[in-house]
Order: C-alpha cells, then sequence, then structure tokens
C-alpha cells in the first residue's frame, strides 16, 4: 500500500542519512522524527503522531514535512 512505500523510503533515507555518519548533523526534531519512524516502522502518520506528547507534541502534517526533509536530505547525500 501507499503508506507501507512511504515509510520504506522514510527508513531507507534514514538509514543513508546513518550510514553516511551525518546522523549526528541533523536538528534535535528531525532525529526526534527519525528515531519515531524507527520505533514505529509500521505504523502510519496519524498513529506516530498520536503517540507524542508535551514539547514534542507534532501533527501529522508536521510529522510527513519532517519526513520529506530526511528524505531530502538522504537524496542529496547520494
Amino acid at each position: 500500500t501507499k503508506s507501507i512505500n512511504s515509510s520504506l523510503e522514510q527508513l531507507n533515507a534514514i538509514k543513508t542519512i546513518r550510514s553516511k555518519g551525518k546522523f549526528s548533523n541533523l536538528s534535535e526534531k528531525l532525529k526526534y522524527t527519525a528515531s519515531l519512524r524507527e520505533e514505529y516502522p509500521t505504523d502510519t502518520l496519524e498513529q506516530i503522531a498520536s503517540r507524542t506528547e508535551g514539547k514534542n507534541k507534532i501533527s501529522k502534517s508536521g510529522l510527513k514535512h519532517r519526513l520529506d526533509k530526511l528524505i531530502d536530505i538522504a537524496k542529496e547525500l547520494q
């Protein structure tokens, strides 16, 4: 399905960033977003967003924006 393909693309992007040694260069927000996706690889963005709270609370659209940013970063590294 579309969400599984998106999840795989996001996970591959995170893997690329880690393998290129650039994960530590990410902002705290992007690191947090990446760790959420890795922790919940099969969850929808809505499910992941519902797990966030307090100062780390993020909406589904905010999560999508950050994951798209991680994909863009990974593409630049390839």
